[in-house]
């Protein structure tokens, strides 16, 4: 018996009332999914039993059988059978979004029979069900039953695992009671709810607030990790009150409109065309003065009458029919004011405005046509937020139909129904995303851009460690618990490489010039003992979070690296060692490459000491080692059955086990950056050696290509973890040191920051000091772009102290651009050339002397 549990989106609910899923027939995400299976459907919570039909290739979809209609309807049903194994996927994939995935087979207990299956009342038995119990100590708990139970071990949190779980359920288990407060709402009840001794022996089933899912959020993940319900939001998104219905209606009327907006995905505006009571058209076009301002990815809130209901993102409208008509909004608008009509009731069919991103009307239901679709609804509880208030909205006005409303009601709002609402970068989600997939990126900019701070926050993000800014904390705020953050996860190293502080995730190092490979990676360091000078090798920090980060695998298999060893050795005494082919009709020879950290089997010239280059074979270890963890060897071809046939002797003769990778220790390994700042003031081939090429994404362990190489003082084979991310920093001014190369080049992606004008303040003459100094710049550059000259922001941001700050330090700057040549004249100097008097100690000379003209050109 297959059983399976499968999830269909809410704005698909058509699908759950005709019993069936629509898909191509081989889609992935059926996952092996076929005639006579059961499937556990779930659906805005609610689970029903379903059976697998034939599938139906004439109108492409998976019909059903409902065996059990209406099963449970709680979104924690399906983890709490014990019957069902517990595990990850379980608990994660049964509330979550999953892309590209519909389907997920069940481990199902042996004695769940296809009986108790179909029985109505083991739904209904509360021993079909686990609890979550905590207990006093563990001398409380009880041995052999399917309960997961906490108990307390002095201040530690520990728990019992139950009957029928999985590793991969509690494998990223983590106490984070000492972490409550942190900013994580929903984590945060939960672990007060443990936390409280009158919970104790308490047993909590699955429709409490402390469900197996909760429980799985709360301990088996990073605090930090944002939450299920967090909304985010850039500067550019706005929050719209969208009336779906008249303020008048019965309490009956409400629940449809409710019902038929979470059938649809999609809301309604409150006027209809034509309809007596209402206002009729004339109520219709006049409420449409905001829709052209209604963007993709901008917040709606659905609300009826004084209250708001539920949430949801605005998407561009995806429906199509027989009959489109394409108008201007605005034009519609200036019209109605003048007579003309702008619907009749006769019309079926769909109005797309296109000077509107997401308005859109759909006269299918006739004169009732104005709408928004919604990517996904929140809310819609038996609660709702009361709006009636002026303070809400932009414009103070609570009577419109569609307003904006002020941010800080949103969070509000949003936070009423469980969520939380905080800001966040593109710019930032997009270097996010670049690092990802590049895996080293450097951040180059003129000083006072904010590389420091930038690469903290990026860092932070990379180990999901990075704070939640709330939308009204100030950012000289978020930027101190940002850089707080940061240095609780800076690694401290002792002297043999190991790390001092074992939950640290971020490496630091600076380049300079006297800096190499063996304080990078390793080398032979001298250490005294009891007067004695001995030398070791110590491990850099490279070597040490490389080791740090590498996913560890449980019952691994693998020890090609011994038997190397002996295979060269062998090879040292006798020259050459004969191989039989895979066939085993004849044999090649293998000896050692000309460098001895290889293999060859050459063809001889009739001297037998020449031989031809381009008849011989080579082998290096990295083919071999691939090829024995069944991959193909690099470059592939013919030359894969020579060092399969040579895997084959290793295991033969030389003791070669069979590989196995082994189970890996988590669901998945901790993500660990190393930060390099001042990378261009070093020599970066030098400090990286042979490992340069390691660096490359496909490269790496787990890459299409992955490299290991033998690291020339301990010997060890070394290759880089592809959850290793590599930030580094350049002041583009710098010209003592040479440019990087472009081997290492090709192998960063480069992002400059600029200083940014918007994050100097209002106050005094922060701003005008700012313009002048890039003004300056401007008119004296040679040839380097004002984008890598400009002094950074960070500079001018202390308005109290900016006399201090000009005389101090921007204002050494610039003479030292000038001595250095980047700039043509000095800053003591107006655009004249004549000195400017007093201009060391009173900045507003400065800006006096070179504060921009309507005669100058404009910056670039």
């Amino acid at each position: 018996m297959n059983v399976y549990f499968g999830k269909i989106a809410p704005k698909n609910k058509e699908q759950i009332d005709g019993h069936y899923y629509r898909a191509p027939k081989n889609w992935p995400g059926y996952n092996g999914l076929s005639e006579g299976d059961y499937v556990y459907m779930l659906c805005e919570g609610v689970t029903h039993l379903w059976k697998a039909l034939p599938y139906d290739d004439e109108q492409g979809i998976r019909p059903f059988e409902v065996v059990l209609p209406t099963i449970g309807n709680c979104t924690a049903f399906l983890a709490h059978i014990k019957y069902f194994k517990l595990s990850m996927e379980l608990a994660v994939k049964s509330h979550r979004q999953t892309k590209g995935m519909a389907f997920f087979k069940l481990d199902i207990d042996p004695s769940f029979t296809e009986e108790m299956l179909k029985n109505p009342s083991t739904y209904s038995d509360p021993n079909t069900f686990r609890k979550v119990i905590v207990r006093k100590d563990e001398a409380s708990c009880v041995d052999g039953t399917y309960d997961l139970q906490f108990y307390f071990d002095s201040d530690e949190l520990k728990y019992k695992r139950p009957l029928n779980s999985d590793d991969s359920y509690f494998a990223d288990y983590r106490n984070n009671l000492k972490f409550i407060g942190g900013n994580r709402p929903k984590k945060d009840k939960v672990l007060s709810l443990i936390k409280d001794n009158a919970n104790i022996d308490k047993e909590f089933d699955y429709e409490s607030e402390l469900d197996l899912l909760r429980v799985y959020d709360a301990f088996m993940v990073d605090y930090n990790a944002r939450e299920d319900d967090v909304v985010e939001v850039t500067p550019e998104t706005r929050f719209w009150c969208f009336n779906h219905t008249h303020a008048e209606c019965s309490e009956e009327q409400r629940k449809e409109f409710i019902k038929w907006a979470k059938s649809n995905g999609s809301c309604k505006m409150q006027q209809e065309y034509e309809v007596e009571g209402q206002g009729g058209s004339k109520q219709v076009t006049p409420n449409w003065e905001n829709i052209g301002a209604i963007k993709k990815d901008d917040i709606v809130f659905f609300r009826a009458g004084d209250n708001v209901f539920a949430y949801g993102r605005a998407v561009v409208p995806q429906k199509t029919s027989d009959n489109v008509v394409h108008k201007s909004y605005k034009e519609v608008i200036k019209n109605k004011s003048s007579g003309q009509e702008n619907s009749t009731t006769s019309f079926n069919g769909l109005v797309i405005f296109d000077d509107a991103e997401c308005f859109y009307e759909d006269f299918s239901e006739h004169t009732w046509a104005q709408r928004i679709d919604i990517e996904e609804w929140f809310g819609f509880t038996k609660k709702s937020f009361n709006v009636q208030s002026k303070d809400f909205y932009k414009d103070g006005n609570v009577y419109l139909t569609i307003r904006e409303l002020k941010s800080s009601a949103a969070s509000k709002i949003i936070e009423f129904f469980g969520g939380q609402l905080i800001m966040v970068n593109k710019e930032d989600a997009e270097m996010q995303m670049l690092l990802e997939n590049k895996k080293n990126i450097i951040l180059q900019g003129a000083p006072g851009t904010g590389k420091t701070y930038k690469t903290a926050e990026l860092a932070l993000s990379m180990i999901g460690e990075l704070p939640i800014r709330g939308t009204d904390e100030d950012e000289m705020s978020f930027h101190k618990r940002i850089m707080e953050a940061y240095e609780a996860k800076i690694i401290k190293l002792n002297r043999d490489g190991s790390f001092a502080n074992p939950d640290s995730q971020i490496g630091f190092v600076t380049f300079h010039q006297s800096m190499d490979y063996e304080d990078f990676v390793e080398g032979i360091k001298p250490t005294t003992n009891n007067g004695q000078v001995t030398y070791g090798i110590e491990n850099g920090i490279f070597k040490s979070i490389c080791k740090k980060a590498m996913p560890k695998f449980n019952d691994a298999v693998d020890n090609f690296e011994e038997v190397w060893e002996k295979l060269i050795a062998e090879l040292d005494e006798k020259e050459k060692i004969a191989v039989p082919l895979l066939k085993g009709t004849s044999t090649f020879d293998i000896e050692l490459n000309e460098y001895g950290d290889g293999l060859a089997t050459r063809t001889y010239l009739d001297g037998k000491e020449d031989w031809e280059r381009g008849h011989s074979r080579f082998f290096s270890k990295d083919q071999l080692y691939r090829v024995y963890q069944g991959l193909p060897g690099i470059p592939s071809g013919g030359h894969d059955n020579y060092r399969k046939a040579i895997i084959k002797e290793l295991k033969k003769n030389y003791g070669l086990l069979e590989f196995k990778k082994g189970t890996q220790e988590g669901s998945s390994p901790k993500n660990y950056v190393l930060i390099i700042d001042e990378i261009n003031r070093g020599n970066v081939s030098k400090i990286f050696g042979e490992l340069i090429s390691l660096l490359e994404a496909d490269k790496r362990v787990g890459g299409d290509h992955p490299l290991t190489v033998t690291l020339p003082y301990s010997k060890e084979p070394f290759s880089v973890p592809s959850n290793l991310y590599i930030i580094g920093t350049m002041n583009t001014t710098d010209r003592s040191v040479g440019s990087i190369d472009y081997a290492v080049r090709r192998r960063f992606a480069f992002v400059t920051l600029e200083a940014d004008e918007n994050k100097v303040p209002m106050e005094g003459n922060a701003r005008e000091l700012f313009n002048a100094v890039k003004n300056f710049l401007n008119k004296t550059k040679y040839d380097m772009d004002i984008e890598d000259l400009m002094v950074g922001h960070s500079y001018f941001m202390d308005a109290a102290n900016l006399q201090m700050k000009w005389q101090y330090e921007i204002l050494p700057l610039l003479m030292e651009y000038h001595k250095d040549g980047i700039i043509k004249e000095s800053p003591l100097k107006d655009d004249s050339g004549n000195e400017i008097a007093d201009v060391k100690k009173r900045y507003a000379k400065f800006v006096e002397a070179w504060q921009k003209k309507e005669s100058d050109t404009p910056n670039p």
